[in-house]
């Protein structure tokens, strides 16, 4: 009885390790990459521009599952910063977070780095509303990245990140006339 369970589970173990991502998953359903191709185009309101939640909510798994099952792709990086991005957009920071950490520290030479760290600190500014970790994320990538194209609005946020939106208006005014002058 012992040897048939070892070969059931040799036999199980077998037909996972083949699993290639694009067959038809458990429920009946699309693999990761037909569920991706499906969803992507139908994800933002063509004239709003609005996420749509319900597209949101299948995508990011799809995403997941497709790294899971493909960690070597070169696609994987992209679905995980877009995961990263989706998450954001819907206004999941402590997921958006999640997933753009989780892109700097798997794929640091991936041209997306820079971004995904410049997002964490922009999540925590805007989402979390936890001021002391997005000014230590905008100096940090500051310091990583310092001829990125991002540095000026990252020290522009740390710059303001305590001013009320009536003294940015103020001091937006302040400098327009300056230029007048």
């Amino acid at each position: 009885m012992n040897f048939k369970i070892i070969i059931g589970l040799m036999f199980t173990t077998s037909i996972v390790a083949c699993n290639n991502g694009n067959e038809t998953s458990e429920n009946g359903g699309d693999s990761p990459a037909e569920q991706i191709k499906e969803l992507e185009p139908k994800l933002m309101n063509d004239s709003t521009y609005a996420i749509n939640y319900e597209v949101a909510k299948q995508l990011i798994p799809a995403y997941l599952k497709f790294r899971e099952a493909h960690p070597d792709d070169p696609k994987s990086p992209d679905y995980l910063y877009k995961a990263g991005e989706i998450n954001q957009g819907m206004g999941q920071g402590n997921m958006a977070v999640k997933y753009f950490d989780e892109f700097c520290k798997k794929y640091p030479d991936n041209k997306r780095a820079a971004v995904s760290l410049f997002q964490q600190a922009f999540v925590y500014e805007t989402l979390l509303k936890n001021k002391e970790m997005a000014v230590k994320l905008y100096k940090e990538f500051i310091e990583k990245y310092p001829n990125h194209e991002l540095v000026p609005s990252a020290k522009a946020s740390i710059d303001n990140i305590d001013k009320s939106p009536e003294e940015l208006i103020k001091e937006f005014h302040a400098k327009e006339q300056e230029k007048k002058k």
